[in-house]
């Protein structure tokens, strides 16, 4: 994997009109139900992440009868595939990455088989992780389960979109990590005309069919998050755009707007663009947030609180461990090369303790641990340091591949 050596040039660029990809959560999942429907859906603004990608290239090998599939490092992929894939009549095989091999799956396959006897699932090395040999079955009753939701959302999301033939009442233990992106979920089917309930702890979708029908992915907000960093480090009047982002989206990390309000971060809205631009210095020493419906903000949250040299405390937080890295491990190792200690206040919290000047950290190398976000993350601090390297960089590829394009029209060079 590739090097990336980042510093910025005598000028940075005022208003550089920057490209977001589209959004992958949004992409994967419309790739799913069109699968799910017969093809019936023709998707437009289709993300080209690896990701989404991937998942293409996976379901295209089960459309023509391949029942082995690697999902390397794409958690979105295996979790969708494990519910999609037990439902359907055959035995498969599913499988991924050493850091994939790491993430529990437990929850979801519990619900699984919970539902149908027939349904059989057998981990292949790890009790709890993949890889999974699948025994499907295609049932043909209504879907009735529990999940616990508390590790990751699209273990939900997986149920939801798997259950819509057959129709599915899910009830909901624990709090659910990432409501938003359930919430995104929800959403997406709304427009698509798939009509669920969702009380109390319950959702409840009747048994239907996705109709023929034309839908266009939105671009994506999370992308634009390194964009915000990027903008909070720079000087009082410092501007850029980003083309396509929308204020009405059924996005969480819309979000974005107003966490990054207290580093003088001010988002306006047009027609096919949004507009960052550093309006006031922070005045602040020290705030929390709870990360837990947004846990993507997480990392560019503490490099853009920590290159303003403010205390973060974030709570929400125990669910980053199940990331593509352990992302608070990760972080606190670097973190720690900035002059900045990162704190675990309890399994669910962490502290932000911020660095007291950035003058002479130069020539620093970060990890990025095989993690996108990361990458990005710590990306936008060369306005601070001096041959800022990045380890692993192609790995923003996942989900932003033009990503060091787009930096450089901000006047970096790599």
């Amino acid at each position: 994997m590739n090097r990336q050596t980042i510093n910025k040039s005598q000028t940075i660029s005022n208003n550089p009109l920057l490209k977001v990809p589209a959004s992958k959560s949004i992409s994967n999942r419309l790739l799913i139900l069109n699968a799910l429907s017969g093809n019936k859906l023709t998707i437009k603004n289709l993300s080209d992440s690896e990701d989404t990608l991937l998942l293409e290239s996976l379901l295209e090998k089960y459309a023509h009868n391949e029942r082995q599939f690697n999902c390397q490092n794409a958690g979105t992929v295996f979790r969708f595939l494990t519910a999609f894939l037990s439902f359907q009549s055959g035995i498969f095989f599913l499988t991924g990455n050493s850091a994939m091999k790491k993430r529990p799956i437990h929850p979801l396959v519990d619900a699984i088989k919970s539902i149908d006897e027939r349904i059989e699932i057998i981990y292949q090395e790890k009790f709890g992780y993949p890889p999974l040999k699948i025994h499907g079955t295609n049932i043909n009753k209504e879907i009735k389960t529990t999940i616990d939701s508390s590790i990751s959302s699209q273990f939900i999301t997986a149920l939801i979109m798997a259950g819509i033939r057959h129709g599915i009442t899910l009830k909901i233990e624990k709090e659910p990590a990432s409501l938003s992106y359930i919430q995104m979920t929800l959403m997406l089917l709304e427009k698509l005309n798939i009509h669920y309930q969702f009380r109390d702890d319950t959702i409840i979708l009747p048994s239907q069919k996705i109709q023929e029908q034309e839908t266009v992915v939105e671009y994506d907000w999370s992308s634009a998050a390194p964009w915000y960093v990027l903008t909070s480090t720079m000087h009082k009047g410092f501007s850029l755009l980003i083309n396509g982002l929308q204020e009405k989206s059924i996005q969480g990390d819309k979000k974005l707007s107003s966490l990054f309000k207290p580093l003088g971060v001010q988002t306006t809205y047009h027609n096919d663009f949004i507009k960052l631009q550093k309006t006031a210095h922070p005045n602040i020493q020290d705030l929390t947030y709870d990360i837990k419906d947004t846990p993507d903000t997480a990392l560019y949250l503490l490099t853009a609180y920590a290159a303003n040299k403010i205390d973060l405390t974030l709570t929400g937080t125990y669910h980053l461990r199940f990331k593509e890295s352990d992302r608070i491990e990760a972080m606190q190792q670097e973190l720690s090369k900035l002059g900045t200690k990162l704190e675990l206040l309890s399994p669910d919290s962490i502290k932000l303790h911020s660095p007291i000047s950035f003058e002479t950290k130069n020539n620093i190398t970060i990890n990025s641990h095989g993690d996108h976000r990361i990458a990005m993350a710590f990306a936008p601090l060369a306005t601070l340091i001096k041959n800022l390297s990045i380890s692993e960089a192609d790995t923003v590829a996942k989900s932003y591949p033009n990503f060091w394009v787009e930096l450089k029209k901000c006047g970096f060079y790599t």
